[in-house]
């Protein structure tokens, strides 16, 4: 968990000016193989925590490239 929450945040890094369509698309690469390599037993709480740590870092992202001040919440909510 703690290598695709680094992956995750390296994606979504302040520098990244890639087309928003990429950004998804990669993370949505990387999330799916992560999910499917930890299928096995009982992973709920594991896909809980990186759920989460993806929607904020996501919130995080589309704040600072909108030029938001607020935290994004209200506006980029799942």
């Amino acid at each position: 968990m703690k290598r695709v929450k680094e992956n995750v945040s390296k994606m979504l890094c302040p520098g990244n000016h890639d087309p928003m369509a990429m950004v998804v698309a990669k993370l949505n690469t990387r999330l799916r193989g992560w999910a499917n390599y930890f299928d096995y037993g009982r992973p709920y709480k594991a896909y809980k925590l990186v759920d989460y740590h993806v929607l904020q870092r996501v919130q995080s992202f589309l704040r600072r490239r909108h030029k938001m001040r607020s935290n994004g919440r209200s506006r980029f909510n799942s």
